[in-house]
């Protein structure tokens, strides 16, 4: 006899969607003065030069592919996360949960009594 058993495994990609978004969050309603803010909205130095080959892929680019999945500019984000709650709300994951099915065979149920559910659970364990 075998038994399903459904288990709930998060989808990695969404949750690390969800905590970019929340990082991008905090660090919008930082002080302007906040490293972090600084280091996050500071253009490149003048004399700075892009080494060829394929553009690098930065967090913020990330993050702001996410944003168009919402249909938000970065301007729109930046507005929109200062209300923290609803912020909260949108970069919560809302698919984080994939369900799987397994199949589980107990060895000896077809000796225990069907009738009797309590001697199945002692068997079984």
């Amino acid at each position: 006899m075998s038994v399903e058993v459904v288990h709930c495994w998060p989808n990695l990609t969404a949750i690390i969607q969800s905590l970019r978004l929340s990082i991008f969050g905090l660090v919008t309603r930082m002080d302007d003065d906040a490293d972090a803010k600084v280091i996050l909205t500071a253009p490149p130095p003048g004399n700075w030069k892009r080494p060829p080959g394929r553009p690098r892929v930065t967090w913020l680019n990330v993050v702001q592919r996410y944003l168009r999945a919402y249909n938000l500019t970065p301007n729109e984000a930046v507005d929109l996360a200062q209300n923290r709650p609803l912020w909260r709300l949108m970069s919560t994951p809302s698919g984080a949960c994939q369900k799987r099915r397994k199949r589980v065979s107990f060895p000896y149920v077809d000796t225990v009594p069907l009738e009797d559910p309590e001697l199945l659970l002692l068997h079984c364990s």
